[in-house]
């Protein structure tokens, strides 16, 4: 066991996530039945002995070399060829779903953004067009939609910020800072937009209440992209599920449950007395009849339970162009 323990060591936790992948389920460790346990162990024992064996006992020579260069190529090989193969495995419409893992923007500002300015508390998202300047405000659910919001505002020649940090509008981000990064860059406009939970909690209300009366008073407008509809599972999960059991738990989302779910929004405009014209509500395009749609065409709105997927985000693409004619008209 001592001459095959480190061999053990590589091989084994790669083993067990393998075997208990299955589709958005994430890393699952441990076993689930004796099945699966017998399996990992043989697993386990096999591929250790050949690492040992073959591998790790290798002592350089021109042959030793030789298969070195060719496991070099074949991993190589692999890397660029496995994911088409695996790809044969899975229908089309399996393929399309899996693809919603990829259909979306990067976090927040990017990595490089908060390599190269540290201390910037906002970012600029696409390019500086030296014109009007819009700040996309919100926490995940805004990330999600940036990428599709700014392309609408740069058709407009409007420049997108961003908030670097996934919190703002909370104590630790407080509006102070923020009203000092929009003097700061010559923003002129605010949209806002936030997962309907941040309006179930009253401390996140009342800050927002005070950030609003405060961009009132140096004269910048607010606006607001309701929140979207958002669903009790995974969505691509449930809609794999959907394509092997045409019977499924799969609970949709209707009106009425958005209804039930933003309802702390609504009093916030309602408490605030929050124009009109100056909101937009996703549950207009999204949920059109009673039911909520979370795919168009196989293609899943969502890459999770509530976050937008570029593809969803399109969706939302006439709000975006009336926010940015609203924009130049008002500014």
């Amino acid at each position: 066991m001592g001459d095959y323990s480190y061999s053990v060591y590589l091989v084994h936790f790669p083993i067990i996530v393998l075997v208990n992948y299955s589709e958005f389920g994430g890393t699952t460790l441990g076993y689930k039945n004796i099945f699966q346990l017998i399996t990992i162990i043989i697993l386990t024992i096999v591929s250790s002995f050949l690492l040992y064996n073959y591998v790790e006992k290798l002592r350089y020579t021109k042959n030793t070399l030789i298969s070195i260069f060719v496991l070099v190529v074949a991993c190589f090989l692999l890397g660029i060829f496995g994911i088409k193969l695996n790809k044969l495995n899975y229908s089309e419409n399996e393929i399309l779903i899996f693809n919603a893992w990829k259909d979306k923007a990067p976090y927040r500002c990017g990595k490089l953004s908060r390599i190269f300015n540290p201390k910037s508390k906002i970012c600029l998202i696409g390019e500086d067009l030296n014109g009007d300047g819009v700040l996309l405000l919100g926490n995940s659910h805004a990330d999600s939609i940036k990428t599709v919001f700014q392309k609408s505002m740069e058709d407009k020649g409007i420049t997108t910020y961003f908030y670097v940090a996934n919190n703002p509008l909370t104590p630790s981000q407080n509006a102070e800072v923020i009203k000092n990064e929009i003097l700061l860059n010559g923003i002129n406009s605010i949209v806002i937009h936030y997962h309907p939970i941040f309006y179930g909690i009253n401390m996140n209300v009342e800050i927002m209440k005070d950030f609003v009366e405060l961009m009132s008073e140096i004269d910048i407008r607010v606006r607001f992209i309701a929140p979207v509809p958002v669903y009790k599972h995974h969505v691509p999960k449930m809609m794999l599920q959907l394509l092997n059991e045409p019977i499924s738990n799969f609970l949709l989302t209707d009106y009425k449950q958005y209804k039930i779910d933003t309802e702390g929004f609504y009093k916030f405009l309602n408490d605030s007395n929050i124009s009109q014209e100056n909101v937009w509500y996703p549950h207009t395009i999204y949920c059109p009849e009673s039911k909520c749609a979370y795919q168009k065409n196989g293609v899943p709105y969502y890459f999770d339970s509530g976050h937008l997927t570029l593809t969803g985000a399109r969706e939302l693409q006439p709000f975006f162009n009336e926010i940015g004619s609203q924009l130049l008209s008002n500014n």
